[in-house]
């Protein structure tokens, strides 16, 4: 009897540790002078940015506001979760990280006639897990400039 109150308390930290680990969107730009992080912990939504190892960016909230209630009770989903912030129910689900990208493009006016487009790029997955399927995606660029990103309703 012992040995299986051990083997199930053994697994228990390997749970609990399992749940906390959500994926997190770290990337750097090509020169790896800048960096950005994107983490769903808890409720929140939170990015940091970094150049050349010193914060810019201290870890700040995230996030869009949407009020869509009116259109889920015109959906007939009257019993989904209202919180506070629309996205304090995101779940991030996963990191898509993507082919870097170093291109060259000509613009009609400007002070260069050659712009150079060279950036790493990942974006964050999140959805909601209740009867809505809402998602929500976090399009993210590191550049040598600078960073960027955006959110995409999929």
């Amino acid at each position: 009897m012992r040995f299986k109150i051990f083997l199930g308390l053994g697994f228990l930290p390997g749970i609990a540790m399992a749940a906390q680990d959500a994926p997190t969107l770290t990337l750097t730009s090509p020169d790896g002078r800048n960096r950005v992080e994107f983490a769903k912990q808890g409720k929140e939504l939170t990015y940091s940015v970094t150049t050349d190892g010193e914060a810019v960016v201290r870890f700040s909230r995230a996030g869009l506001h949407v009020d869509n209630r009116v259109w889920e009770m015109a959906l007939g989903k009257r019993d989904l979760a209202q919180p506070d912030c629309w996205m304090d129910l995101l779940v991030a689900d996963s990191v898509t990280v993507h082919q870097p990208v170093d291109t060259t493009w000509h613009p009609d006016y400007g002070e260069r006639s050659t712009v150079r487009d060279r950036y790493n790029s990942a974006t964050l997955h999140m959805s909601r897990h209740d009867k809505s399927d809402y998602r929500l995606d976090v399009e993210v660029r590191a550049y040598d400039e600078g960073i960027a990103f955006r959110y995409f309703f999929p």
